[in-house]
């Protein structure tokens, strides 16, 4: 009982925090990294300066390796290994470059140095682009106008979770001195994350400037909105049931729920199952290489 006493006390103590923070503009929110930053600028303008595009991914080395990753990946299948930047960049294009540097961005909160919560991390992040992924798919197969606000949406949908994990984290330690070295079970602290990382997700996404479609969908994709069929929440919401059932996921799944979840979302968004299944599979290959 004392355990659980205990972890409605931490849930009230950083939801008041979190949302004390938020509200006073005082939370600390990760920005995107110079590079990315400064590569997305250019990528707004109406028409590509691949030059100077490629000027700035090749003075950082990891992104640019990163950037060669992709375009040698199975997704692109190049007949000959793509070596240039300059290549790679008019390869990827202005929108599929700028998500992939927005995807970047986003795995790095997804990083933990500290082993509790190391693992933790790192299967919400594999969650994250099986959704994205599915969303993209079922962007494809519905026959969204926007094919990569789904994508991006379903990659941020649980972005907060890791910085309310890390608020979290420090709660714990002010909150019981005594106990620093003692991680809250598992399965309590994903319970306070689910219940508090929303409204932190959506403030990061409006610091990145995400379009209003991706914000909307980080607050909007725990339900079906019939009345809007083809948007980004809908296909995060179908998305993130798919990965459950697929098991890329965190914590325990309610697989009735999850069932349910799918034959609605089969119906609003006008799917058939051979498309659900290629989605399930393309799923599964997004999470082994790029997970």
């Amino acid at each position: 009982m004392s355990q659980a006493v205990n972890v409605v006390g931490l849930q009230e103590k950083l939801q008041a925090l979190l949302v004390g923070k938020i509200e006073g503009n005082k939370l600390v929110l990760p920005a995107i990294p110079t590079t990315a930053a400064k590569t997305i600028e250019v990528l707004e303008n109406s028409e590509l300066d691949i030059g100077r595009v490629t000027q700035l991914l090749e003075g950082d080395p990891v992104l640019s390796l990163d950037v060669l990753r992709l375009v040698n990946s199975s997704a692109f299948a190049p007949k000959v290994p793509i070596e240039s930047i300059a290549r790679a960049v008019s390869m990827l294009g202005a929108k599929r470059l700028r998500t992939f540097l927005i995807t970047s961005s986003a795995r790095q909160i997804f990083v933990s140095r500290i082993p509790e919560v190391r693992e933790i991390f790192s299967q919400l992040w594999t969650h994250s682009v099986g959704v994205a992924v599915a969303s993209r798919q079922i962007a494809v197969h519905a026959g969204f106008e926007d094919k990569e606000a789904p994508y991006m949406a379903g990659l941020m949908h649980d972005i907060g979770k890791p910085i309310v994990g890390i608020h979290l984290l420090e709660l714990e330690k002010s909150v019981s001195r005594w106990q620093q070295s003692k991680w809250i079970d598992p399965a309590a602290w994903l319970s306070i994350v689910e219940a508090t990382h929303r409204a932190v997700g959506i403030a990061v996404a409006k610091k990145w400037k995400l379009s209003a479609q991706v914000c909307d969908a980080i607050e909007d994709c725990v339900e079906y909105d019939p009345g809007d069929r083809l948007s980004a929440a809908n296909a995060v919401r179908f998305a993130n049931a798919l990965a459950k059932r697929e098991g890329v996921c965190v914590g325990d799944v309610d697989m009735e729920q999850v069932n349910t979840v799918l034959m609605i979302g089969r119906s609003i968004l006008g799917l058939e199952e051979e498309a659900v299944d290629g989605m399930s599979s393309a799923l599964h290959e997004a999470v082994r290489e790029f997970g």
